[in-house]
């Protein structure tokens, strides 16, 4: 016989498109991947019983990827035990298997070929069943195509971050858990100097409080409507993991103890499996879009006593329950999938991607040390295991410290300078107006003092070396003034002339060396200089833009500088010892006028709001520019920056509530 008389339904799929999970790289320095997990539902028009005994997937398009070959257990469990036998005129369901050793996921590059042809191969038939669909990245049916991390980073402890990853868990039935994710909270156990673990330090596992994610806050991830909510199934007492010695008769002896004295008992006087899943534990079933997603093991008793209703309606970032050990588990986790449906558990698998959070694999950290390659993720999958990535749930890299606040009350946007390792001083106008001075000594914060004068928005700082600072800014009669601390007293103000349309921007290339740009009055760049001796007239740079500029040099006669433009892009201008280039254009769009530091030569950081006017973060690493990067944190007008040393850079805003508010680069 040719070719099988069966039709086929393949998942996740939308009928012309297979989807694969896109999954996140373990750093910046690795590819992004996809994964490829199918439920195949069957249909036998044959007079008699067909056995399916290999799935191929054959790719076409670029990149080559290899053909796939899926053996297809002959003692495979359902329907019969004895393989995938179909009656005739029956149907039956058949998905790929991640279990004892066995992992039939197919891992493809990113870019993904165009297309796939799925073959299933029948005893008896000379030619296999099959099928071309085109190959397509799923989105999950919620905002922006993915959800929010069921966490928040501001839950964690110092130095935690999530666990889990990609391409890990168990099967689950009809295939529902093969984009399953079972998460945990990790850090590194000072007392031991050991690795990132589970656990809290100085304790064994043999409690549940001894599990850093006891206890942390889960919530919705989307907006949605609930459609089961457990909140009364019983606490396993203790996790059974410790106990296991892989012996599989005594480990499967702790399952089914743990399963009759607790959920399997509450399961059993509650209608059973079907009514209530207590292998969950204490849960929820929410529908976002046309996905029903399981939020799993919480502890007893804690669920949102508002949303235990079915139908109660759930918003993004809702506090759904804590995490714990309840249901079928051997320690405390959450646990999340999705499937496509309105029922518990019934309806195809789907991929469950996040956004807005960092990945990193533990391999490319330097423990404690966890400054490293984070890989941002969005609409994507954590990274592929075996071992779970960190995950940081923010869309900010965890390089980043912050917000501090550090009091106010501030009326113009702050200036910044450094002139030692370790050493701040920020300056603004104060509630009435005149210029303040707040410092950091490299130990404390100093509170704030006043310097008298007052000004046109704001001020703008430099040092040229040890104990020395200038400060300009753009005097109400429009001209640029000029103080200066000399390392013993402040010295000014000194008037030198207009008039400015703008706040003035500084930079110094040397010792005794001071650059100053302003738009002038046809709103054009102008330069102004001291050359360690004299001031120079003011210079036509030409470029008419919004806001102040910024200035900055991380090198001996050089200057950069950068604004934004009429169009909200990035313009970029700058001194290379002999002639000035530019305007270059570095895109947008931008809410705020930009601020730049340097940590080195040849290394430029730009900052200023997004047309949402959260700040957003773009750099020159030597050889290119960046794209713009979230940060996070919206504030009044434009930001400022400062680097007292290599990988430093502090940032400072005037918030919203008019409170100085900083972030740093660790």
């Amino acid at each position: 016989m040719a070719t099988p008389n069966v039709t086929v339904a393949i998942e996740p799929s939308d009928g012309s498109s297979i989807f694969f999970e896109p999954v996140a790289r373990k750093d910046t320095n690795s590819p992004a991947s996809g994964l490829i997990c199918l439920l195949l539902t069957i249909t036998n028009h044959e007079g008699q019983s067909v056995h399916l005994n290999k799935v191929t997937l054959e790719f076409a398009g670029q990149p080559n990827v290899a053909t796939a070959t899926i053996p297809v257990p002959a003692n495979w469990w359902p329907p019969s035990g004895s393989g995938v036998n179909i009656p005739a005129g029956a149907m039956r369901s058949w998905n790929f298997l991640r279990e004892g050793g066995e992992n039939d996921a197919v891992v493809l590059p990113i870019p993904a070929p165009s297309s796939v042809t799925v073959n299933l191969f029948f005893d008896g038939f000379s030619a296999p069943w099959k099928a071309t669909r085109a190959l397509a990245a799923y989105q999950n049916p919620v905002a922006k195509h993915a959800y929010l991390f069921p966490a928040h980073f501001d839950d964690l402890r110092s130095g935690e971050f999530w666990g889990a990853s990609s391409n890990t868990h168990a099967t689950g039935s009809s295939g529902s858990q093969l984009f399953a994710y079972d998460m945990n909270v990790v850090a590194w156990d000072d007392a031991s100097h050991s690795a990132f673990g589970r656990l809290l330090p100085q304790t064994s596992g043999q409690e549940n409080t001894h599990y850093r994610v006891w206890d942390k806050k889960i919530y919705a991830m989307a907006d949605g409507a609930v459609v089961q909510a457990i909140n009364d199934c019983p606490n396993n007492p203790e996790p059974i993991g410790p106990k296991f010695n892989g012996n599989k008769a005594h480990d499967d002896q702790l399952w089914a103890t743990q399963q009759s004295s607790f959920w399997g008992a509450y399961e059993s006087t509650h209608g059973g499996a079907s009514a209530v899943h207590a292998g969950a534990g204490n849960h929820f079933y929410i529908q976002h879009g046309d996905e029903i997603v399981l939020y799993a093991h919480m502890q007893k008793g804690t669920l949102n006593n508002a949303l235990l209703t079915a139908g109660a309606h759930v918003h993004a970032g809702d506090l759904l329950g804590k995490a714990g050990n309840s249901g079928n588990a051997s320690e405390p986790h959450l646990h999340v999938h999705a499937v496509k449906g309105t029922v518990p558990e019934v309806g195809p698998l789907r991929p469950l991607l996040f956004r807005d959070m960092f990945a990193v694999a533990p391999a490319d950290l330097s423990l404690p040390d966890t400054s490293g390659p984070w890989a941002r993720i969005e609409e994507q999958g954590p990274p592929l295991g075996p071992s779970n990535s960190y995950l940081w749930p923010l869309g900010r890299n965890p390089i980043w410290r912050g917000w501090q606040d550090l009091g106010g009350t501030i009326k113009a946007p702050p200036a910044v300078a450094s002139w030692a390792a370790h050493r701040l001083d920020v300056f603004s106008a104060g509630a009435d107006g005149t210029l303040n001075h707040k410092w950091w000594d490299g130990s404390t914060w100093h509170v704030w003092q006043t310097l008298g004068g007052v000004f046109k928005g704001g001020p703008a700082a430099v040092s040229w070396g040890l104990n020395r600072i200038d400060v300009f800014v753009r005097g109400m009669d429009d001209h640029l003034g000029h103080l200066w601390w000399n390392g013993t007293e402040w010295k000014g103000w000194e008037d030198l002339g207009g008039p400015l349309t703008s706040g003035p921007a500084v930079c110094s290339w040397a010792t005794n060396r001071l650059d100053v740009f302003a738009a002038g009055s046809d709103n054009q760049l102008k330069h102004k200089w001291w050359d360690g001796a004299a001031w120079h007239d003011w210079q036509n740079l030409g470029g008419v833009f919004k806001g102040a500029p910024a200035a900055v040099s991380w090198g001996p006669n050089r200057i950069d500088i950068f604004v934004r433009g009429m169009d909200d892009h990035l313009g970029h201008l700058w001194w290379n010892g002999q002639q000035w280039n530019g305007w270059q254009d570095l895109g947008g769009p931008m809410g705020s006028a930009p601020a730049v530091a340097s940590w080195g030569s040849n290394r430029l950081d730009v900052f200023a709001a997004a047309p949402d006017g959260n700040l957003q973060h773009k750099w020159w690493n030597g050889s290119a520019w960046s794209q713009w990067d979230w940060v996070g944190g919206v504030f009044q007008d434009h930001p400022t920056a400062v680097s007292w040393g290599p990988d430093r850079i502090d940032v400072f805003v005037q918030g919203m509530d008019n409170h100085l508010g900083h972030l740093w680069r660790a």
